[in-house]
């Protein structure tokens, strides 16, 4: 398989603005480093600071929020109303599942891992999860299926994009499009295919001194 670089597109900034989504029983000044957009226009967040997940209105005001044991460190969609959340810290390595409900976050199941969790991304059924150091396949139902690469520099994010390839440093994602894992770190970008038999194979490396942006 062949992958179309285009080196001439560019993705433009058309705006910017900036809200509060602090509460009052936050300790912290809020991080967010995890972000989903509801069909709806609700958006939920992960407040890494402050242990919470957050729902945003169309206003992006706070309506509802639950805490989670650990940090929360990433979320993905897996249906048009529930999330999986990866919450990691010392101790602690699981994926917690968040339904909303009528504008109300509800806890749901949850299963446990045998590393941390960063980056978390779904796709058919399968969990696209990150550790800091590898990428792992894990089922809705908690099974690792199998370590799909290890980085020694370490890769932190994962997500997924139908359109193609967007690019963040030190981030894996996972494109459902062409079955394809780019992964990418500080200073080689790897892509690679997944195969049948979930293997992946090398189909373009690229060494550098700073981020390198690819399109499709």
């Amino acid at each position: 398989m062949s992958v179309q670089v285009n080196p001439d597109k560019v993705f433009t900034l058309k705006g910017k603005s900036e809200y509060n989504v602090r509460i009052p029983r936050d300790s912290n000044t809020c991080w967010i480093c995890g972000a989903c957009v509801l069909s709806d226009g609700q958006v939920l967040v992960a407040d890494s600071a402050n242990n919470k997940v957050k729902l945003l209105n169309q206003q992006y005001q706070v309506v509802s929020h639950c805490g989670v044991a650990a940090i929360p460190r990433d979320m993905c969609l897996i249906t048009p109303s529930e999330v999986a959340v990866t919450v990691t810290d010392g101790r602690t390595h699981e994926v917690q599942f968040i339904t909303v409900k009528q504008s109300l976050l509800v806890l749901g199941r949850k299963f446990q891992l045998q590393h941390p969790c960063t980056g978390i991304a779904h796709d058919q059924n399968d969990l696209f999860i990150t550790s800091g150091r590898a990428l792992f396949k894990y089922s809705l139902s908690g099974k690792q299926v199998c370590r799909l690469f290890k980085s020694p520099r370490g890769v932190e994010w994962a997500g997924k994009n139908h359109a193609g390839f967007i690019l963040m440093s030190l981030g894996i994602f996972f494109i459902n499009l062409y079955k394809i894992i780019f992964v990418e770190c500080k200073w080689v970008n790897i892509l690679l295919q997944q195969q049948e038999n979930s293997s992946l194979s090398l189909i373009y490396k690229h060494e550098l001194s700073s981020i390198l942006t690819v399109n499709t």
